[in-house]
């Protein structure tokens, strides 16, 4: 992921939560994770584009996060 944030950055913003944490734990409970690893995509606008839950192959991540990083380029 770290070179993931690198390679979006100034694009996508990434970010990392551990539910250990009781605040976290709210967040995680507000969009829906009930397992780790859990990988949320939201799009400028709040709304949720996509959630994979599991193991998730770099490559798979890409293909996200070019549309994300698009969805953030597109005029509303």
């Amino acid at each position: 992921m770290r070179r993931l944030q690198k390679t979006y950055e100034g694009r996508v913003d990434i970010l990392s939560v551990s539910t250990g944490n009781m605040r976290n734990s709210k967040l995680a409970d507000q969009v829906g994770v009930a397992y780790t690893p859990t990988f949320v995509f939201v799009r400028p606008d709040g709304q949720i584009q996509s959630m994979m839950i599991g193991e998730v192959d770099e490559e798979r991540l890409v293909q996200e996060l070019d549309l994300l990083a698009k969805s953030n380029t597109t005029p509303q």
